[in-house]
């Protein structure tokens, strides 16, 4: 930037420039700068530069509200200290403005998106403004990614209508998608998607990163999505992926054949493998690899189990039908004599509750206020599968 000229500037003559980074925000509170100003004036210059009739304030907003304070107290527009810009270093106010106000309060997205991008406009590259801030190219690279979203939905945004979840999300929709999402975002009957939510509906339903895949990415003929906010990219074609991975996956499954494994079963995609339901035998032993199939493209690889109705199996059969435990153990009681004392035990309770009515009230009114799927009020039947025990 260019030397400015210094010289003092009556108030009337400065306003808010546009290329302020909180050009367009509600007047700030300056009542903790505001005594100070009264006492001894302005000791730090602003920053301005020449607007066609006036001069733009590029840095020092807050000093120049609280000096239209003073100006209603005293009814006099005092003169003003100011650094003169040239005109046409547009590039340079913007960066002023933008390490004057990141340093006083950290700026938000949009605010951050309005100045890199104008400082790209003037042609600076991503490089050079990450290096003139401070911050990564990812960092630059993200705010500028606000730049293909539809206008509206950059106004929705700023205005916090819509969270940065969602925002971040909308990154990765074509001009088609994102002009869908509003329809549902401003219509009365529908609702748009929001947060995780937004992003699998731009994905086609399943957001599938691209750690999750088994192939080498770059013989994909799919689309994948860049997602800047994100550590891995987005496969954009559900289908294609799944296509792909299930070539992996076979070429696998063939792999653990090769090895000598008895078995290798591929479970449905969403079914969970029940660790708990399972047995560990080695290779030798017989033991089976268990392929597990996640919506989100995971694919997991349990080695060496058995089922535990297999494991019983083999069991049994290595003890032999002449085994006297593999003999069928008989009941205590048949099963009419079961019954036949169940209905008595059931009786029994029956009549030591009639004799204690506020009990049984009581037991009626907390069903009547709660309900339950687990038992309920009727009248009793003594029923019996034989006439006999009736």
């Amino acid at each position: 930037m260019a030397q400015p000229i210094l010289k003092s500037l009556p108030l009337s003559e400065l306003r808010i420039s546009k290329l302020n980074m909180r050009h367009s925000r509600k007047k700030p509170d300056v009542s903790d700068i505001l005594p100070s100003i009264r006492e001894s004036g302005i000791r730090q210059t602003l920053l301005v530069r020449r607007e066609s009739d006036h001069y733009g304030v590029v840095a020092g907003r807050r000093r120049f509200f609280a000096l239209k304070e003073i100006e209603k107290e005293t009814g006099k527009p005092p003169m003003v200290p100011c650094a003169i810009m040239r005109e046409e270093d547009a590039a340079s106010a913007i960066a002023a403005s933008v390490i004057e106000n990141v340093g006083r309060l950290p700026a938000s997205e949009m605010e951050q998106y309005t100045a890199f991008k104008r400082l790209n406009d003037e042609g600076r590259a991503v490089e050079d403004i990450a290096a003139f801030f401070g911050v990564t190219v990812l960092l630059v690279r993200r705010v500028l990614a606000l730049a293909s979203l539809a206008e509206p939905i950059r106004e929705f945004y700023a205005g916090d209508e819509i969270d940065r979840e969602t925002i971040r999300a909308l990154t990765l929709a074509t001009p088609e998608q994102q002009a869908e999402w509003l329809r549902l975002f401003e219509s009365e009957d529908a609702r748009a998607p929001m947060g995780r939510n937004c992003k699998a509906w731009i994905t086609g339903g399943t957001i599938i990163t691209t750690d999750k895949a088994l192939f080498d990415l770059a013989g994909y003929d799919g689309l994948i999505t860049a997602d800047l906010f994100g550590e891995h990219g987005v496969f954009a074609d559900a289908d294609a992926f799944w296509t792909a991975q299930a070539a992996a996956v076979a070429q696998r499954i063939e792999a653990y054949l090769a090895e000598g494994w008895k078995d290798v079963v591929c479970l449905e995609r969403g079914q969970y493998f029940q660790r708990w339901d399972h047995v560990t035998k080695t290779k030798k032993e017989g033991g089976k690899v268990f392929v597990e199939l996640r919506h989100d493209g995971s694919v997991t690889f349990h080695e060496g189990y058995i089922s535990q109705a297999e494991a019983r199996r083999n069991d049994k059969e290595k003890r032999g039908s002449d085994d006297p435990s593999s003999a069928p153990v008989k009941p205590e009681m048949s099963g009419p004599l079961a019954e036949y004392i169940l209905l008595h035990r059931h009786g029994a309770a029956q009549a030591s509750l009639a004799a204690q009515p506020a009990i049984a009230l009581r037991l009626m009114v907390a069903h009547a206020m709660t309900g339950s799927a687990l038992w309920t009020i009727r009248a009793h039947e003594c029923s019996s599968r034989k006439d006999a025990t009736r």
